[in-house]
C-alpha cells in the first residue's frame, strides 16, 4: 500500500492481478486423476515463501500479538517463534487462543528446560544474562562431506569454514572452544587432516573479522563523489578533514561523444528470419 504507483512498471491493479495468477496453484494430474489445491501456497513456487511470511505478519499484527499481550518478546523466523513471557503466564491457555485464530495455522509448545531452550540451531541458556551455543538434535549423526568424496575441494573447504563461522557467530565466549573441538572431532572422523582444519579455522576467523570491520566502516564512513581533475585531490583532502571520503568519477568516455545515426534504410515488412507455411486441411 505504501508503494508509489508511479514506481511500478504497470498499474497497481494489473500488478496485483498478475501476482494473484502466479500464486494460484491450479492443480496437477497423477495416475490419470486430477487434483486441485484448495488452500495454502504451492510448494516450489518462488512467490510462496514471501506470501507465507506476509500472511504470518498479518496474523501477528491483527491477532497473535494482541493475544499474547504486553511485556512479551515475540521473535519469529519463517515458522519458528521464540516467545519470552512474564512469569506466571498460563501458556496452555495462550496456546489454545493462538490455535483458535486459524485452524490451518497450529502452534506447538516447548518450554524452557533446566534453564535452556533451543531456537533454530542456537541453544539459549537462561541466567543473569543470556548465553548461547550451537544446538544439535539428539538424532544428529554429523554425516557431512567426506574428505575422500568426489566433491570439489572448494566445496569441502567451504563446508568446514561454514561450521567455524557458525561457531564464531553464535557461541558465547564460554562455549566457543568447546564448539571448535566438536568441529575438529567431527571432521577428523571424516578423514580431514588436522592441519587443514586449523588452516580453515584461521580463514573463518579472518572472514569474521573482515565482516565486522566492513560493517563498522560502512556505518561510519560517508562518501562524496566528484569528477576527477587536477584540483580534485586538493578538494578531497579538505573534505576528508570533515569526515567525508571522496570517490572520483572518471569523467566522460569516448562512447559519450559518439552518437548512433538513425538508419535511412526503409523497413520492409517482408524482411523476416523465418517463414511459416500455412497448410489448410480439407
Amino acid at each position: 500500500d505504501n508503494i508509489d504507483p508511479v514506481e511500478l512498471p504497470i498499474p497497481k491493479e494489473d500488478c496485483l492481478t498478475l501476482v494473484g495468477m502466479c500464486m494460484n496453484f491450479w492443480g496437477f494430474i497423477f495416475n490419470s486423476e486430477e487434483y486441485v489445491q484448495h488452500s495454502g501456497l504451492a510448494m516450489g513456487s518462488p512467490l510462496s515463501p514471501g506470501g507465507a511470511c506476509l500472511y504470518m505478519e498479518w496474523l501477528e499484527e491483527h491477532h497473535f500479538l494482541g493475544i499474547m499481550g504486553e511485556n512479551v518478546l515475540w521473535s519469529r523466523y519463517v515458522d519458528d517463534v521464540l516467545v519470552v513471557v512474564p512469569k506466571g503466564m498460563n501458556l496452555e491457555m495462550k496456546l489454545h487462543e493462538l490455535n483458535s485464530v486459524n485452524p490451518k495455522i497450529q502452534f506447538t509448545l516447548e518450554k524452557e528446560s533446566q534453564g535452556m531452550i533451543a531456537f533454530l540451531d542456537t541453544e539459549i541458556i537462561h541466567g543473569d544474562r543470556a548465553k548461547f551455543r550451537v544446538y544439535r538434535k539428539a538424532t544428529n549423526k554429523e554425516c557431512y562431506v567426506h574428505f575422500y568424496s568426489g566433491h570439489n575441494d572448494r566445496i569441502k573447504r567451504g563446508v568446514v569454514i561454514g561450521f567455524f563461522l557458525r561457531a564464531f557467530r553464535i557461541c558465547s565466549s564460554e562455549y566457543i572452544e568447546e564448539e571448535i573441538q566438536q568441529i575438529l572431532s567431527a571432521f577428523a572422523k571424516l578423514k580431514y587432516p588436522k592441519g587443514l582444519l586449523l588452516i580453515l579455522k584461521s580463514k573463518a576467523l579472518a572472514i569474521r573479522k573482515r565482516s565486522a570491520i566492513g560493517k563498522k566502516k560502512s556505518k561510519d564512513e560517508r562518501f562524496i563523489t566528484i569528477p576527477n581533475s587536477k584540483s580534485a585531490e586538493t578538494i578531497a583532502k579538505q573534505l576528508e578533514n570533515t569526515g567525508y571520503k571522496v570517490a572520483f568519477t572518471s569523467g566522460k568516455k569516448v562512447g559519450n561523444f559518439i552518437q548512433r545515426k538513425e538508419s535511412n534504410v526503409p523497413f520492409e515488412e517482408k524482411s523476416v528470419v523465418y517463414k511459416v507455411h500455412v497448410i489448410k486441411f480439407i
